[in-house]
Formats: C-alpha cells, structure tokens, sequence
C-alpha cells in the first residue's frame, strides 16, 4: 500500500541532521506564509492612483535618461 505524503515526509525526517530539520521547518513555515500574501488581479485596483503624478512623472525621467544606455568602457 502506497504511504501518504505525510508518512513519507515523516519517515524521511530521520536521515535528517538537526540543521536540515530547521530548514525544513523554516521552508515549510514560508510555504504557509506565501499562500497567505497571494493576491488576486482585482485587488491590484486598490493601489491605482497611489503614486503620484510628480512621483511619476520623476520615475519616468530616470528611466529615459539612466536605461538603455551603453558605457562600453565600464568592463
């Protein structure tokens, strides 16, 4: 009979030193965390007009003058 992933996560557990048990624990605490943060497409509006038009307006010279540009010299 096969064993559940729980059983087999268990079993493993063992061949596991103390270290590698915390790391598995801390992933595992992050895997419960990540599927909280998720947000959906919809919740997106909520932070429409948030920046500024200045705000953009600077981020947008900064990018105009700073990207796509080449300094052949710099390796």
């Amino acid at each position: 009979m096969a064993h559940s992933f729980k059983d087999r996560i268990i079993n493993e557990l063992d061949s596991l030193n103390q270290f590698q048990q915390k790391k598995l624990l801390d992933y595992v605490l992050s895997l419960k965390l990540s599927k909280k943060k998720k947000l959906g497409g919809k919740n997106l509006f909520d932070f429409s007009g948030v920046i500024s038009k200045v705000d953009l307006a600077v981020m947008e010279k900064a990018i105009e003058e700073g990207c796509g540009q080449v300094d052949l010299n710099e390796w």
